[in-house]
């Protein structure tokens, strides 16, 4: 069976999760908002609605989802562009045995602002393990007025809610607020008020957002930017992969980068079975006590010697395999311009500079 890697976002109208650029999906949404009338569309949510643009979709063979399930693997912010406008969006990433889901939603809806609440929750507590998103229309009556709340539900592996932390839509409203005080008193009209309130929120959850993200890299859950970039096509660096003994489908990787100021940084990963069973990103590498280079992860760790063979360890146990790997330029640092390789000369200068080194020396 093949492994889908798709993005869905919330439809508010629809009620559900829709796949995006899916052509039977955005022949159906078209086709519903035709027979709803663009007047009503715009009124947004109604259940009477929400029935018609569910049966157009399945009319149409597309399909809409309820709630998306897998191991929250990554939370982050985007930007895209379209129609000459830029627009802010929260992307949470869902791994399973069927493959990568990644939600898209506007930073600016209460629904994403809702879920980036639980997320704060859950990249603390349920980071890397099996999570629930749903979403659902909520109608409450005021002084003769319908109005509608797009709720973000966020479920554990116990299948409990995740609480929302607590504090972040104080902070906006006062920030929102703080940002009102002098338009106000310049008379501004409700429209723009309304505008500049919403872009406060905005950037506020996207702040927090970014910070999510942080927060799962340095847990060793999400990637790096560089190897984020690497999934879309390797990035530039140095590798070295160490196939167990004879009999078990496991692996050892090592990749180390050069960033813009020269300083190396690595990541470990282990497989089996061609499982990741462990990843650490953004580790340091530090001089080692025989001239070689050592990372170090929580539990695992490799050593770089001068001849750049590598050995990996589990504990302080060193992990056997049939061959000895060495780190070696990946794919496409290999296809840089002479000279450009900038992990190949940091390993250079590191590893040339024998045994009387003292910065970052383990001691």
């Amino acid at each position: 069976m093949a492994q889908h890697n798709r993005l869905m976002e919330f439809n508010t109208l629809a009620d559900a999760f829709l796949p995006v650029k899916d052509e039977a999906t955005d022949k159906a949404i078209g086709e519903a908002k035709k027979a709803i009338g663009d007047a009503e569309w715009k009124k947004g949510f109604s259940k009477e609605k929400r029935d018609q643009v569910r049966a157009i979709l399945k009319e149409n063979g597309a399909r809409y989802e309820t709630n998306l399930s897998g191991k929250l693997m990554g939370v982050d912010h985007a930007e895209t562009k379209g129609g000459g406008l830029t627009f802010q969006k929260l992307r949470v990433v869902l791994e399973s045995e069927q493959g990568k889901t990644t939600l898209s939603a506007d930073m600016k809806s209460e629904f994403a602002q809702r879920l980036i609440a639980k997320l704060d929750t859950a990249t603390m507590e349920h980071a890397g393990t099996d999570v629930t998103v749903g979403g659902f229309a909520s109608e409450k009556e005021k002084d003769g007025r319908t109005f509608v709340d797009h709720v973000a539900t966020l479920k554990g592996p116990d299948g409990q809610e995740i609480k929302a932390a607590e504090g972040h839509f104080e902070k906006s409203r006062d920030l929102a607020a703080t940002a009102l005080e002098p338009l106000k008193a310049q008379g501004m009209d409700k429209e723009v008020l309304s505008k500049v309130a919403s872009s406060t929120r905005e950037k506020y959850f996207t702040e927090v957002t970014k910070g999510l993200h942080n927060r799962m890299v340095e847990q060793g859950i999400a990637p790096t930017q560089m190897e984020q970039q690497e999934q879309k096509g390797p990035y530039p660096g140095h590798e070295a992969h160490l196939k167990a003994e004879v009999g078990e489908d496991k692996w050892h990787s090592l990749k180390v980068y050069a960033n813009k100021e020269g300083a190396l940084l690595a990541s470990l990963e282990v497989t089996e079975n061609k499982e990741r069973v462990f990843r650490q990103s953004n580790l340091e590498v530090k001089d080692g006590k025989d001239g070689g280079l050592v990372v170090r992860g929580e539990g695992f760790g490799a050593k770089i010697g001068e001849d750049r063979k590598v050995q990996f360890f589990e504990g302080k146990e060193q992990v056997r395999g049939a061959l000895s790997p060495s780190l070696k330029p990946n794919e496409a640092s290999m296809k840089l311009p002479a000279g450009k390789d900038r992990t190949a000369e940091a390993l250079n200068t590191r590893l040339g500079q024998g045994k009387d080194r003292n910065v970052g020396k383990e001691v």
